[in-house]
């Protein structure tokens, strides 16, 4: 077991389905990448400062390899826990390329802040669930979705970053063109110190429509 895998499966307590499907990798520090057989491997080629990682495929809505988001596993001070390979967030959302169908059916997406956070929800079964690839949700991104969805119930996380996230949604966003998406949004509001990725490793499926039924709420969008 490669220390990328054991970081997956032992640590952040992924299966190794969940792996398989959002491809997964790990690179060694010699350079090696650890990968299931239809990886793009062949489209990449990155600096060393992607070695010792754990790799997180960005796929476009056609399965396109179009970047990767890397984190490393032994990190010292200098060392950022993520590296980004130079791709257009703005335009894409994490894990689309596997929720679409789901959000098709349900008409709704949990839109969450980060990769892990798209993973675990669906790994629960909270299958149509998106990741925003950035600091805050696009109009590209908007439009995007409302290709599948009426519904966008947004899951930031219970902390300052989080209430920061929508108070700049909520200012951002142009009321014109939003009114043009035809999208509802709701937020779910998370206890203090969780992330989607804590809340439902711990309390699961269960547990987090529980929380949605008793906390959520609709946006105030600001003028």
């Amino acid at each position: 077991m490669t220390p990328g895998h054991h970081y997956l499966i032992n640590e952040r307590h992924l299966t190794e389905e969940t792996v398989k499907t959002f491809h997964l990798a790990y690179k060694s520090l010699e350079g090696h990448l650890y990968c299931d057989s239809d990886f793009p491997a062949g489209t990449l080629d990155l600096d060393p400062r992607f070695n010792g990682r754990v790799w997180f495929p960005i796929f476009d809505m056609y399965n396109n390899l179009i970047g990767i988001s890397a984190r490393i596993l032994i990190q010292r001070a200098t060392d950022p826990k993520y590296i980004n390979t130079v791709y257009p967030k703005a335009n894409h959302l994490f894990g689309l390329n596997v929720s679409w169908k789901e959000c098709l059916r349900t008409k709704t997406a949990y839109v969450v802040e980060g990769n892990v956070d798209m993973i675990r929800l669906y790994q629960a079964g909270i299958k149509n669930v998106v990741g925003m690839l950035g600091s805050n949700l696009t109009e590209t991104q908007l439009c995007l979705l409302s290709r599948f969805v009426k519904k966008v119930v947004l899951v930031p996380d219970g902390d300052t970053a989080g209430e920061k996230f929508l108070d700049k949604f909520t200012k951002a966003i142009d009321r014109k063109k939003f009114s043009n998406f035809d999208l509802t949004f709701t937020q779910v509001h998370l206890p203090i110190g969780y992330d989607p990725d804590k809340f439902v490793f711990e309390k699961g499926k269960a547990g987090f429509e529980e929380l949605e039924r008793n906390s959520i709420t609709d946006l105030v969008f600001k003028e």
